[in-house]
């Protein structure tokens, strides 16, 4: 009735589909990792300063050095030309090259110095680099000793052509000590250490000063080769020449040695050969040094990647959570660049910081975190004094509770087998009353039986072997204290033959030296303190700008909520810095001046003062970075930070700043 064009409605043809969405499947992108955008570009970076500037560099200066070089040699200017370019080609390949490739692989940021010079050694001959950096720099030096000198391997005999060149064996032997003088002054200086770049290795006194070294290794090199040349024809030669089929082999190649006189060994008779390797010595450690300089110079200087990444904001924070710690300095020394500068440029990147809405976390959260906890890191270092972390405590697994048992009538359990078995055989019973959970073993189980019987392993083989464990341990406990026994009756024989035959002057000297070999270092133990101080100060200038600039640039006020937790971090690492530098000073006390000192004490007295100022030095490169870094925020926001909530041992650290500013 209501539909007078009633009729029958035709059938659907096509099935109801859902409307389709993207929300469900809709995610945030992440902050891309550091092995994929920031390191790829750090690393060309450094790889085109080696190829164009450390490599470019080093060959000018072994060819310079090669060039005077081939003044010892004779000829037209010519000769002289192609002399210079051989001999620099040599020292480049054979002396430049192995040590910038060397300082290449084994750059680190851990610093691996001992808190003495004996401890810096035994650290350093315990770790594969010195080893691997010895047999380079022995090979390095012995190739460049080939190549340049002009001695031949055999003297120019006709009745002896084999006789070995004595020149020769004294230039090896001088190069060979070199290389070990050179291996150990890189373990001491620490050298593969990546440094500042505020250093300044061609400053005119560190040239001077590496020129003296230079000198020096060279002359205390050939003073130890004519020593140990004296000694092996004195005492090795003859030795050797008395043990049987030894002689046989060695008569046609040191013959002669046997046969000249001691006087021969005196140095008026091969000056120009001694002359001819200290030179050799002097140009060799040059052109390491150089190599070295160069590291030094271009390596740490700061890597811009702006131009070459499209958006260098994402990429430096992705670099910060970089587990390489050279990589992370790099990328916290660009970004205080970008946070401390006034350009237009930089506060457009730092309010992209702010404001990032793309990436979860966002890059403020990423980059506040991983900041956070590396000075955490390291504040929890320097309160352990340099120890290593303890190991994560477990806690004790709660024990179950058992489960109630609820109320049953008892009933027989059927202990017969409801199954009908086949009937065995009785050789198949036999064996398996034999069997280990057969009816033999539980016979003998439930029947007494002296433990002695019951298992042999308990009674006999395991005391057996705890035994033998402790008799290895006693041996080797025994010979421990032999050593050490027959090394302490070596020195106290030494020792007091010193005191006995020795001049005064002589002992004194020896006891300087031994002073200076083994006495700890103040400074070297506040650099195990703080092994990542310029991390740290990077990092507290960067978090110290880029919360001054919120105040203004911060549109969302992400930054604020974050400025708690950061005051909270620096305050505390202040704080503990602060209470060390008070232990610190108090370890110097000014000489009297109404009292006359012997001048050891006096020396003693001037060694703590110098340690304790190079250990204050040390700990106010951070303390003085967190010192202005609060101050700047508490500059900044003023009186708005009593809208924040501190802990009371934070609050009244900051209520001095406050007062103060």
């Amino acid at each position: 009735m209501l539909n007078g064009n009633s009729g029958r409605t035709p059938a659907r043809t096509s099935q109801v589909h859902a409307i389709p969405s993207v929300f469900a499947t809709k995610t945030t992108p992440t902050i891309p990792s550091a092995s994929a955008g920031y390191e790829p570009l750090v690393k060309s970076v450094l790889q085109r300063r080696l190829v164009s500037e450390i490599f470019v560099y080093s060959a000018l200066f072994c060819w310079g050095a090669g060039f005077f070089w081939s003044i010892w040699g004779s000829g037209g200017i010519v000769h002289k030309l192609f002399a210079s370019l051989l001999y620099a080609s040599t020292f480049w390949i054979a002396g430049a090259l192995p040590s910038i490739i060397l300082r290449k692989r084994y750059i680190t940021a851990n610093s691996s110095i001992g808190n003495s010079p004996s401890k810096t050694v035994r650290q350093a001959l315990c770790k594969p680099i010195t080893f691997h950096a010895l047999l380079t720099h022995v090979a390095s030096a012995i190739l460049i000793a080939m190549f340049v000198s002009s001695e031949a391997l055999f003297v120019k005999s006709k009745k002896h052509p084999h006789y070995l060149n004595g020149r020769l064996i004294f230039l090896l032997c001088s190069q060979v000590l070199l290389a070990v003088a050179f291996t150990m002054r890189n373990a001491m200086l620490d050298r593969y250490l990546l440094r500042s770049s505020a250093r300044q290795p061609f400053a005119l006194i560190n040239i001077a000063k590496t020129m003296a070294v230079a000198r020096l290794l060279a002359t205390i090199t050939i003073a130890l080769s004519m020593m140990a040349i004296a000694l092996a024809k004195v005492f090795m030669l003859p030795v050797l020449y008395r043990v049987p089929f030894v002689s046989l082999f060695l008569r046609p190649f040191a013959g002669h040695f046997m046969r000249s006189s001691i006087i021969s060994l005196l140095p008026s008779h091969h000056l120009a050969s001694i002359a001819q390797a200290w030179s050799l010595c002097s140009v060799t450690v040059d052109v390491w040094e150089f190599s070295n300089a160069l590291f030094d110079l271009y390596v740490p200087m700061p890597v811009r990647i702006g131009l070459a990444s499209a958006d260098p904001i994402v990429a430096l924070v992705s670099g910060t959570t970089c587990t390489d710690k050279i990589i992370k300095q790099f990328a916290y020394a660009e970004l205080q660049d970008i946070a401390g500068s006034d350009s237009p440029t930089a506060g457009a990147q730092r309010t992209a910081l702010f404001n990032d809405q793309k990436f979860t976390p966002s890059l403020w959260s990423c980059l506040t975190r991983e900041s956070l906890v590396t000075l955490g890191h390291d504040y929890q270092h320097f309160i352990r004094k340099g120890a290593p972390a303890p190991p994560p405590t477990t806690a004790p697994a709660t024990p179950r509770a058992a489960d109630p048992i609820l109320p049953s009538t008892p009933k027989k359990l059927i202990r017969k087998p409801i199954y009908q078995s086949a009937r065995q055989s009785p050789i198949d019973n036999v064996i398996d009353s034999l069997a280990a959970d057969g009816s033999f073993a539980q016979a003998i189980e439930e029947t007494h039986v002296p433990d002695v019987f019951r298992s042999v392993t308990n009674a006999v083989v395991e005391p057996a072997n705890a035994a033998a464990k402790h008799e290895v341990q006693k041996v080797r406990e025994a010979g421990m204290s032999l050593l050490g026994h027959l090394k302490s009756q070596a020195g106290g024989v030494f020792s007091s033959a010193m005191t006995r035959y020795a001049p005064a002057r002589v002992n004194d000297l020896v006891e300087t030296c031994r002073a200076w070999w083994t006495k700890e270092r103040l400074g070297k133990v506040v650099e195990g303190y703080l092994p990542n101080r310029q991390l740290d100060v990077l990092i507290v200038q960067v978090l110290t700008h880029l919360v001054c600039a919120s105040l203004t640039e911060d549109r969302y006020g992400v930054v604020q909520r974050d400025i708690p937790k950061i005051l909270e971090a620096m305050l505390s690492f202040l704080s503990e810095i602060e209470v060390y530098q008070k232990e610190v000073n108090a370890l110097y006390r000014a000489p009297p001046t109404n009292v006359r000192l012997s001048v050891k004490e006096l020396d003693e007295s001037e060694f703590v003062r110098g340690q304790v100022e190079r250990a204050g030095e040390l700990l106010g490169e951070v303390g003085e970075a967190l010192k202005d870094g609060v101050a700047s925020i508490v500059r900044t926001f003023g009186d708005k930070l009593l809208a924040f909530k501190f802990p009371p041992k934070t609050a009244s650290k900051l209520q001095g700043f406050m007062d103060y500013c």
